[in-house]
């Protein structure tokens, strides 16, 4: 995008036009094909280690700085150990059933018609955290595995590391074949949330959010659980065969 990026409405409005693009390809996507995307990101998390810790200890000097405190900044910090648990979070969520094409519901209503309700992808999803840069590889790993694409808004003191792990994400999902903007990073996040592109918009700290990504850490229940809410139900009616 070769325009000024202080027009912001205009900046954010094309990011969501191309991801919301990316998101068709991915939505067609076969199970086999996202699982190998996720696991190639997170192959890439670990080739680009030594890049993304020399972006993370730019930041960390920023912080430091400006006079952030500890608490911030310990989760501000990254680590050769808190990389690894990032691409293994991928891989963990590449090892999960396929969230998408699971019917929900099927039952027959009156007039001898079958009502069937299938987990479909949303299409985009929008999120804003905040200093975590370990979120970036989340996020768009749980929006990649159910055939989302992604806009994705970390805290502006942990932009250079949010930025190396985007990088190396887009680059990891381009070789499986599908659009690098799938998993793109924005860097203001005015207008994102009212763009008629996004079918989805998520602040981290929402309950509900927040406390399935911490699940999904920690059990395989619980990624189950944050992944689903990045799927809708499709509803279809066809008449029952005799």
């Amino acid at each position: 995008m070769s325009h000024d990026i202080q027009d912001i409405p205009r900046y954010v409005t094309e990011l969501a036009k191309a991801s919301k693009a990316a998101s068709l390809p991915l939505g067609r996507a076969t199970d086999a094909e996202r699982i190998a995307a996720v696991r190639a990101m997170a192959q890439e998390l670990r080739a680009r280690t030594g890049e993304i810790l020399a972006a993370n200890a730019q930041d960390m000097e920023a912080a430091r700085a400006a006079g952030t405190s500890e608490g911030l900044l310990d989760r501000l910090l990254l680590t050769p150990d808190r990389i690894e648990g990032m691409a293994a979070g991928l891989e963990a969520l590449a090892d999960l059933p396929d969230p998408v094409g699971r019917v929900l519901e099927h039952r027959t209503i009156s007039e001898g018609l079958d009502l069937t309700r299938v987990s479909v992808p949303l299409g985009l999803v929008a999120m804003v955290y905040e200093a975590r840069p370990n979120v970036t590889s989340d996020a768009a790993g749980i929006c990649i595995r159910t055939g989302n694409a992604c806009i994705l808004r970390g805290g502006s003191i942990a932009q250079r590391s949010c930025v190396a792990i985007a990088h190396a994400l887009a680059d990891a999902v381009e070789a499986q074949g599908f659009p690098r903007t799938a998993p793109p990073r924005v860097r203001s996040w005015a207008c994102a949330a009212s763009s008629t592109c996004s079918s989805r918009a998520v602040a981290r700290g929402s309950s509900a959010v927040a406390c399935a990504r911490r699940r999904c850490r920690s059990s395989r229940r619980g990624r189950a659980t944050a992944i689903s809410t990045c799927t809708r139900a499709r509803i279809s009616i066809k008449r029952a065969r005799s």
